[in-house]
């Protein structure tokens, strides 16, 4: 009997002693072996994309992501991922007690992959409001073996991009005897992704049903329609300014036409000249509620001529941004490079340089690759490639 209660109430001490460990540590609390206290510490976790990233911690090889680091003293600590292949990642992480310091790294390989999607030659791509989608106008030389026809095209990022024309693009509007879609001057989609401006010259437009269920309507003014998707445009950023309750001068900026709202719409990036007035200054403003750690309100990202042909757009994780910087202040674009960058302006990593014959580019909705518009051969019309990065 004795030895069945000593059993008993060792059995008890264990699950006791190991459920108020874990209960510690959940809490952010460990117990220091030398000292046999218990102290309060914090944690980092570290994802990356690829995952399978080495982690030095202040220099020391640690685990690989994706994991948590844990029993970490406040303070700031030296993170560094590294992983073949790629370029290195490198970052000061501050850690505070009892809590978790989040990580999301996204490498980009130091050799990108690069794959034509389309051959025929492409004009004025944009991209829709959910950035899933691509239109474009084609305009095919039927001397070609081809089976891409002239027209208006849609490229649908969600699907398989490559041999596109057989599986992910589509062909909107073909051109007819009478009026020919791929002699357009320029593209303009709404707001609300169901209608396009197709601008034939300075007078002639057509109005274009997205949908498929009504023909083109012709006009010879494009302002109405454009000023209604302006105030459409603003009504939203209203929205989201109203949301978060931001006052003058925060809400003046947030709905301005230049500012850009992030994917998940809890930040946006903006851009004011300096006080010397001689450069541009892009700043992001996260209104993420609660702050994580190490977080904060408003960041600098980056700073540049004022002649300089940059443009600044969202990562899908609205986590990063990407930019695009044209070589030359002249237009049309002729090569260039993308750059992937924190939110907090640190990593600004290289995705590509050389050929672009456009300064905006399309991420895919799973940020796996970049869309460029380019030429590498200089008799040849550009057409859109996808840049891998995973």
């Amino acid at each position: 009997m004795n030895s069945r209660i000593l059993i008993f109430f060792t059995t008890l001490t264990l699950i006791v002693s190991t459920t108020t460990i874990i209960f510690l540590w959940a809490k952010g609390y460990t117990i220091n072996r030398e000292t046999k206290k218990v102290e309060k510490v914090g944690m980092i976790s570290v994802k990356s994309l690829p995952d399978g990233a080495r982690i030095f911690l202040d220099g020391n090889l640690a685990l690989a992501t994706n994991t948590t680091l844990g029993n970490l003293k406040g303070g700031t600590y030296k993170l560094r991922l590294e992983k073949d292949g790629y370029s290195s990642w490198e970052k000061d992480v501050p850690v505070k007690e009892e809590l978790v310091t989040f990580v999301d790294v996204v490498l980009i390989p130091r050799s990108v992959e690069i794959k034509p999607l389309t051959t025929s030659g492409v004009n004025y791509p944009v991209i829709n409001s959910n950035k899933d989608k691509i239109y474009f106008i084609a305009k095919v030389n039927s001397d070609l073996d081809t089976p891409q026809k002239s027209g208006l095209w849609a490229l649908d990022l969600n699907s398989s991009i490559f041999n596109i024309f057989k599986t992910a693009a589509s062909l909107i509007f073909p051109d007819t005897k009478t009026l020919a879609y791929s002699s357009a001057d320029l593209l303009d989609l709404s707001p609300s992704d169901n209608q396009m401006l197709i601008k034939m010259n300075e007078k002639g437009y057509y109005l274009a049903d997205l949908s498929g269920t009504d023909l083109p309507v012709a006009t010879t003014t494009a302002v109405p329609t454009q000023n209604n998707w302006q105030k459409q445009v603003l009504a939203k950023k209203k929205t989201l300014s109203d949301k978060y309750k931001l006052g003058v001068p925060l809400s003046e900026i947030s709905t301005d036409p230049n500012t850009i709202w992030s994917p998940d719409e809890k930040k946006f990036v903006y851009k004011k000249k300096n006080e010397k007035g001689d450069s541009w200054q892009f700043y992001v403003r996260n209104l993420s509620d609660p702050l994580g750690v190490g977080e904060e309100n408003e960041y600098l990202v980056a700073t540049v001529s004022l002649d300089s042909k940059t443009e600044f757009g969202w990562y899908p994780d609205s986590k990063h941004l990407i930019t695009s910087e044209c070589d030359s202040a002249k237009q049309p674009c002729v090569s260039g490079s993308i750059h992937l960058v924190e939110i907090d302006g640190t990593n600004n990593t290289q995705i590509y340089s050389g050929s672009m014959s456009l300064g905006s580019v399309f991420p895919t909705p799973d940020g796996s690759k970049i869309i460029i518009l380019a030429t590498f051969n200089q008799s040849a019309p550009p057409n859109l490639y996808a840049i891998s990065l995973r």
